[in-house]
C-alpha cells in the first residue's frame, strides 16, 4: 500500500467515484493515489499554515483563542515559501497532481483565497506558474458560486 489516509470519508469518495464527471478524486487507482497525496500536501503545506497565520495574528481571534503572534509570523513565512514551491511544481503542468482539475486544486484554491482575503497575502507577481494556475481555476463557474 502506498499510503493510508485516516481522514478520507468512504461515503464521500464512493459517491464521487460513482459519478465520474467531474472526476475530482481521479479516474484510475493510480490517479486516486496521486490526487490523495497531492490533496494532503495542499492541506499540510498550504491550508494549515494559512489557518495558523489567521488564528495567531488576526484580530478576530483576540480573546477567543490563545494567540502566539511569533508562531503566526513564522507560519506566514512558510506560506510564502510554499507558494514559491508550488509555483515550481506547476511549471510543467496545468493542474495540481494530475492532468485535470481535482480536489487538490480545490484545497489549494481555498488556502490561497483565504491567504489573499483574510491575511492580505497575495500570490507574488513573479510566481508566473502559480498565477497562471490561479487565473484558470478562479475562472471556473464553481469558483464564483
Amino acid at each position: 500500500m502506498l499510503f493510508r489516509s485516516h481522514e478520507v470519508d468512504p461515503a464521500c469518495c464512493t459517491r464521487a467515484w460513482m459519478m465520474p464527471e467531474p472526476p475530482l478524486f481521479g479516474r484510475s487507482a493510480q490517479e486516486r493515489v496521486l490526487v490523495e497525496m497531492w490533496n494532503r500536501r495542499m492541506e499540510h503545506e498550504l491550508l494549515l499554515p494559512v489557518i495558523d497565520v489567521f488564528v495567531h495574528t488576526h484580530e478576530f481571534w483576540v480573546g477567543r483563542r490563545p494567540q502566539v503572534p511569533s508562531y503566526g509570523d513564522l507560519r506566514r513565512l512558510q506560506v510564502v515559501e510554499r507558494m514559491r514551491w508550488l509555483d515550481g511544481e506547476l511549471r510543467d503542468r496545468e493542474f495540481i497532481g494530475i492532468d485535470r482539475y481535482n480536489i487538490a486544486d480545490i484545497t489549494a484554491q481555498v488556502a490561497l483565497l483565504t491567504a489573499r482575503g483574510a491575511l492580505k497575502l497575495a500570490i507574488p507577481e513573479d510566481h508566473k506558474n502559480l498565477s497562471r494556475w490561479w487565473s484558470a481555476v478562479t475562472k471556473r463557474p464553481s469558483a464564483r458560486a
